[in-house]
């Protein structure tokens, strides 16, 4: 009995930081969404003179930056997390061997 509490406190474990982790990642992708929307001219100038850039380029790189950045924090935070949670409430609806006896 003593094993199955120690690996549900450790899935319990993961899955907090996976939430948090989940969590921080959103809040820096708005951080970063504001400052592209909000000062537009200072992504161009700092970005496109070192790479010789047009303004729409820098612009298109910069949202496919925030997209990739969101697919990479659903897959590696948002579903293990959702997966862990699952495998839990499955395990806790099992009924135990001892309940039998």
């Amino acid at each position: 009995m003593s094993g199955q509490n120690s690996v549900d406190k450790m899935f319990d474990a993961i899955a907090g930081v996976l939430i948090r982790c989940f969590v921080i990642g959103i809040v820096l992708l708005t951080i970063w969404l504001v400052v592209v929307m909000g000062v537009p001219h200072w992504a161009w100038q700092m970005h496109g003179k070192f790479f010789d850039l047009s303004g729409e380029q820098v612009v298109l790189v910069q949202y496919t930056g925030l997209l990739m950045t969101k697919v990479v924090i659903f897959a590696l935070f948002l579903f293990p997390y959702i997966g862990i949670k699952f495998a839990q409430r499955k395990r806790n609806r099992r009924p135990s061997s001892d309940a039998l006896t």
